[in-house]
């Protein structure tokens, strides 16, 4: 679709043209007469842009046959595996890329899922799409979704507890009440909050005036901190 506009100043004649994407820009009579314009600049470069960058990216993805996994050989996330790499001015994951440049634009909303469950897998043949429940259904109907036992197991011997934790194993080094460097209360102020609270005024007012949390207080005067059994002489 194209309107004639004219320049006032310069008195050079444009069209006022609409791209396919929906956007609008002036084009001029010369740029439309010999074909040079035939999508907006934003389209253009995005164009140009992914020539360039599927060649880019296929050279860091180990290709192979049709059903073997094409791993991604450039960098990855480290806690997970997966693919990652900077791609129309963000950052993505590999696996949706190749879907993108292999099959086609993402919907939005949408994951791109792996049938081979490696996250490096690059194949667009290994790749589906599918909603966040499509891809939990799929991790728990595949036996990846760590829970009780299971989970339990995985944590032994990266999670201290009970008698290994810190501060079973260390207790001179945990500070408590005034020694505690996040605080800004005082043990004066903890006895005058609970003197207070015996006296009948109510969490909220206390808290207010001191300018704490009702949580706070409600844990002062309930005895679950500032322990006076555990201040240090």
């Amino acid at each position: 679709m194209a309107s004639l506009a004219v320049d006032v100043r310069s008195g050079r004649a444009f069209w006022w043209c609409r791209c396919d994407c929906g956007r609008e820009q002036f084009v001029s009579s010369t740029a439309l007469r010999v074909g040079r314009s035939k999508r907006c600049r934003a389209c253009a470069v995005t164009v140009l842009r992914s020539a360039g960058t599927a060649e880019r990216f296929w050279g860091f993805v180990e290709t192979g046959a049709v059903d073997d996994c094409w791993p991604w050989k450039g960098r990855s996330k480290k806690s997970f595996g997966y693919g990652q790499l900077r791609f129309r001015g963000r950052t993505h994951h590999a696996h949706r890329v190749a879907w993108t440049l292999g099959v086609g634009e993402i919907p939005t909303g949408r994951h791109v899922c792996h049938r081979c469950d490696n996250p490096p897998c690059c194949n667009p043949a290994h790749l589906f799409l599918g909603t966040h429940r499509d891809n939990m259904d799929d991790k728990v109907a595949k036996g990846r979704q760590a829970r009780g036992a299971t989970l339990s197991a995985a944590l032994i011997g990266r999670v201290p507890s009970g008698d290994d934790h810190f501060w079973r194993r260390h207790p001179e080094q945990v500070r408590f009440g005034e020694e505690s460097g996040n605080t800004q209360l005082t043990w004066a102020i903890v006895r005058e909050i609970r003197r207070r609270y015996a006296a009948g005024e109510s969490q909220q007012s206390i808290a207010d005036s001191v300018g704490s949390a009702r949580t706070t207080i409600s844990y002062i005067v309930r005895g679950l901190t500032w322990q006076e059994e555990r201040r240090r002489a």
